[in-house]
């Protein structure tokens, strides 16, 4: 009986560890920690029972700052990464009075939102009932509702107020970083004026350094964050691992569209497949170190922000940490260039269909989308279909996460980016179809894996329907746009989509505190966007501006908890 009770009390012992690891196991891989080296590579220190760390002792010994390895820095706030959310959060702490420190896994600060367009705007969209209008419903009330309301009224004055580079818009209540400047630079300025902010509060920012632990006291409390630092390359096998002591933790590390993993688990079986359009260390690193401490994650993991973007041979950078750093380097002072050295081997096709977004009467589109199966699947010219950003959304969901934009000589001439958005895709070893019957161009694509005859029958049924105004009647319809498939040459091209950033992810309050599965907040714990998720399902409504509103909340929520 002794036996049998001992070993029952071992399975018990066993799930107890199981069952608290749960949340954490499936994440472990992108922490990048094995034993409590983390991401040194290293042997971590020897427990009684063997390494530190998963497979070793838990509680104070490995979590504890300054426990088992050297404790660097003590402060009031750590935030977890530099993009828009953090800076903004890190400011906005250093200015309430915290002592706070920022750490990114990358040499420079801004992440992806430092070369795209520089936009602080909700899309000219002032209240709730307009913004639960023109998103379908498709929300969180409360934190929606906190973002709008948030936005142009607190947020955007407040950049102003600390001398933050940006360019009001009195017209809409909406900014744009810079003062006019080109390219990535007008980022830059914007992103070192936040930097100023922090660092004149007493702040330090750390490049180079990737968080990838959050650290707890004896009594399971928030107390720090584990790190490690690297010199050559972010991929160095061997880095030094030290641990930060703090009273709060933030994270805002991005969003996981670089982890195939994570895009198949939660998006959808192809989203392997979709491209990066922002830093390679969009890696979910927030996700894997919130769910060790009980954070649950967001609702809409399924969706995200993106554009459709041309099949090549050509490595995006943006996809690779080291070519991605290399680019940073060779544009230190040249800015301007430097959006487009980071997004190499991400083309767009030409914009032969188009997006519908608040202020718009009608989606310009010229062409049609095909599948694999030589089907039409949205109705290219519908607000719906293509509200911002579903077109996306619809092409990654076909069979292989691909679909071809099509058009002809006429639609080809419609738009006069055609040519030199096809000769950029050729050079960079696109296959684009160009035919002059359309038995050729069924053909061409049928060794592409199309179904040809299915395409041909797509393509009459779509002129027919144009002749005959029997288009409401097509299967899906075409409500505008009405320019046929009917004179060579023909020309198709490969898509698929390229993700700017989901919209789940941790799950947090409207105070930007991270909750768990029974959505109690966690003392101590914040996260903002695009770390955090769950405000957007399916329709963008603003990238920056939701980074940045729910980081000024974060990082006010934080600053407050701390001097509590």
């Amino acid at each position: 009986m002794t036996e049998e009770r001992n070993q029952e009390l071992s399975r018990r012992n066993f799930a107890k560890i199981a069952g608290g690891a749960v949340a954490g196991v499936a994440l472990t891989s992108l922490a990048g920690c094995t034993g409590a080296a983390g991401a040194s590579g290293s042997a971590g220190p020897t427990g009684p029972a063997g390494p530190a760390g998963p497979a070793g002792p838990v509680g104070a010994l490995v979590n504890s700052p300054g426990a088992v390895f050297t404790k660097k820095y003590d402060v009031d706030l750590v935030v977890v990464g530099s993009g828009h959310g953090g800076m903004v959060a890190a400011a906005a702490a250093a200015q309430a009075g915290a002592k706070v420190l920022v750490i990114d896994v990358s040499s420079v600060t801004g992440g992806g939102a430092m070369y795209g367009s520089g936009a602080i705007s909700a899309y000219g969209i002032t209240n709730y009932t307009d913004f639960l209008t023109y998103t379908e419903g498709l929300n969180d009330p409360d934190l929606a509702r906190t973002y709008i309301e948030t936005f142009r009224g607190t947020f955007i004055p407040w950049l102003t107020q600390i001398n933050a580079y940006v360019t009001p818009n009195t017209a809409t209540g909406e900014a744009t970083m810079g003062k006019g400047e080109a390219g990535a630079l007008k980022g830059r300025m914007y992103f070192d004026s936040l930097a100023k902010v922090v660092t004149g509060a007493g702040g330090t920012i750390v490049t180079k350094t990737r968080g990838f632990k959050i650290l707890t006291d004896t009594k399971g409390k928030v107390a720090g964050v584990r790190a490690s630092t690297w010199t050559k390359s972010p991929l160095d096998k061997t880095q030094d691992t030290f641990d930060i002591a703090a009273k709060a933790v933030l994270l805002a590390t991005g969003s996981f569209f670089c982890n195939g993993e994570l895009m198949q688990r939660y998006v959808g079986p192809n989203a392997d497949l979709a491209l990066a359009m922002g830093s390679p260390f969009n890696r979910g690193d927030s996700m894997a170190m919130a769910a060790e401490v009980g954070a649950a994650f967001s609702r809409s993991m399924s969706t995200f922000a993106g554009t459709l973007c041309a099949i090549t041979t050509t490595k995006p950078v943006e996809l690779d940490p080291e070519a991605f750093e290399a680019a940073q380097a060779a544009n230190v002072g040249k800015e301007s260039s430097l959006g487009t050295a980071l997004s190499v081997g991400r083309l767009s096709p030409p914009s032969w269909i188009g997006s519908w977004r608040p202020g718009l009467t009608a989606v310009t589109s010229y062409g049609i989308l095909v599948n694999l199966d030589g089907n039409r699947f949205i109705d290219e010219a519908s607000p719906i279909d293509t509200k911002v950003q579903r077109a996306a959304e619809s092409v990654l969901a076909q069979r292989e996460g691909m679909a071809f934009v099509v058009g002809d000589s006429g639609v080809y001439g419609a738009v006069s980016s055609s040519k030199t958005s096809i000769d950029a895709i050729t050079a960079a070893g696109g296959n684009v179809v160009v035919a002059n019957t359309l038995s050729d161009f069924a053909n061409s694509l049928s060794a592409m894996g199309v179904w040809g005859g299915n395409l041909i029958n797509t393509i009459n049924q779509y002129n027919a329907s144009i002749d005959n105004s029997t288009t409401p009647s097509l299967k899906p319809p075409r409500t505008s746009g009405f320019y046929k498939i009917s004179t060579p040459p023909f020309y198709a091209i490969p898509v698929r989509c390229a993700v700017l950033h989901n919209y789940g992810g941790v799950a947090i309050n409207k105070s930007g505190e991270v909750i768990d599965r029974q959505r109690n907040s966690i003392p101590g714990l914040y996260a903002a966007p695009h770390a955090a998720g769950g405000i957007f399902n399916s329709i963008w409504a603003g990238g920056d501006a939701l980074s940045g509103t729910f980081g000024y909340i974060a990082g006010k929520s934080a600053a407050a908890y701390v001097k509590s």
